[in-house]
């Protein structure tokens, strides 16, 4: 992601609905978990009647869209990069990033410049409330900073994760 006006990403920037009609689909249904970007591909692959490669990130989301339940344990990155001086979108030439994920019912958000978020959506969905300083929270913080790392380290290339 690239913002002009904010380095937010809170729900009302970071979240964006996704709207599917698969081929032959006439009901529609509304499903909370959260899908990336990623999944565009595979799924209008999967559309097609293509079958999907195997390096590719994301998820077809086909069969939820028909109803089949998402994957519980799935989590969702957002990222954000700023522009750097030769005006590429690349975190490794200034060690720049934000990161947002999303899993289960916990907003994770760690800045470029170290500030870090934690928010419930169950409990608190406008994310009035941050975490991140909570002790009893210590833990979820913790597992959800694990599970940052482990996605940038897979999805992301070239250790992202040393960023963080």
């Amino acid at each position: 992601m690239f913002w002009k006006s904010t380095s937010a990403f809170y729900n009302e920037i970071a979240r964006i609905p996704l709207v599917i009609r698969p081929p032959g689909g006439t009901e529609g249904r509304v499903v909370a978990a959260p899908v990336s970007i990623t999944d565009i591909m595979p799924t209008i692959l999967s559309c097609c009647g293509l079958a999907v490669p195997g390096q590719i990130h994301g998820h077809d989301l086909l069969a939820v869209s028909r109803g089949a339940a998402p994957a519980e344990d799935r989590a969702v990155l957002c990222e954000r990069f700023a522009w750097n001086k030769r005006h590429l979108r690349n975190p490794e030439l200034d060690g720049s990033g934000s990161y947002l994920l999303r899993w289960q019912n916990w907003t994770y958000m760690v800045y470029d410049n170290g500030d870090r978020f934690l928010y419930d959506l169950d409990r608190d969905p406008a994310q009035n409330r941050d975490l991140s300083a909570d002790r009893g929270y210590g833990a979820t913080l913790d597992r959800l900073h694990a599970k940052l790392k482990q996605h940038l380290d897979e999805h992301g290339g070239r250790d992202k994760s040393r960023l963080l």
